[in-house]
């Protein structure tokens, strides 16, 4: 569970993936259509595959040893429980390969392995974009702020 104040590890490297594809595929929108449509300009970034499964080793080698274990993690997100789906299918998989070798030491070697997608939402994507961009959920927040004071 995150703590008060947590940073995210891989934020830096996430932001750059993220823009990097973002920038690509607004060019490939552009030549292919002529125009930009902002869904699905968001739905095919967030499908397309990263560099690397964006969550903490640590993270991931706790939520799969609970699917070890026979844990559902039923309020977990269907695109979270998506993405340690995929991990622990992988991890599955090398364990069958590499049965002596530690779950930890697999699950770290599956994290930083490219991923299918960002496993984000049009929306999400959306507001992470906006935040890089403005350093905050949206250009107008302190605005609506101000007028609330009235």
């Amino acid at each position: 569970m995150k703590k008060k104040g947590h940073t995210y590890q891989y934020a830096r490297e996430f932001r750059e993936d993220v823009l990097q594809v973002y920038k690509q595929m607004k060019r490939e929108h552009l030549n292919r259509y002529g125009r930009i449509s902002r869904i699905a300009l968001l739905t095919a970034v967030v499908n397309h595959p990263a560099k690397r499964f964006y969550t903490s080793e640590e993270q991931a080698s706790r939520v799969i040893r609970g699917m070890l274990r026979g844990a559902l993690y039923p309020k977990m997100k269907p695109l979270t429980r998506e993405m340690y789906l995929e991990i622990f299918a992988r991890v599955k998989r090398l364990m069958k390969q590499h049965p002596n070798v530690c779950v930890q030491y697999l699950v770290e070697n599956v994290v930083q392995h490219p991923a299918p997608k960002f496993y984000l939402t049009p929306r999400s994507l959306e507001q992470k974009l906006c935040e890089m961009k403005y350093g905050r959920k949206s250009p107008n927040s302190d605005a609506r702020k101000d007028n609330s004071k009235d």
